[in-house]
């Protein structure tokens, strides 16, 4: 039998579960969500329509600033003004 190894690894591969203490007793944890497709959405931000039609094809509206909003499918993050990932 052929042992076939993966043409892509993960830079997480190393360090799966694990969760590690830093100064100040705050907790990093770090999950991979392998095998999962994301989007570079850039758009006006600045026009409603625009805004509810992108609510209306990702099922779930773009958070504001800094913020982060998900449902059971999906998330999006905000990256700046006009430019969100959707995940």
């Amino acid at each position: 039998m052929t042992v076939v190894e993966p043409l892509f690894r993960s830079a997480f591969d190393e360090f799966a579960a694990v969760s590690r203490e830093v100064d100040g007793g705050y907790g990093i944890e770090l999950t991979e969500y392998a095998n999962r497709s994301y989007i570079n959405l850039r758009c006006e931000a600045g026009n409603p329509e625009v805004v509810e039609r992108c609510r209306e094809a990702l099922g779930i509206g773009l958070p504001e600033v800094n913020q982060v909003a998900r449902n059971e499918e999906i998330s999006v993050c905000w990256l700046g003004p006009d430019e969100w990932l959707v995940i």
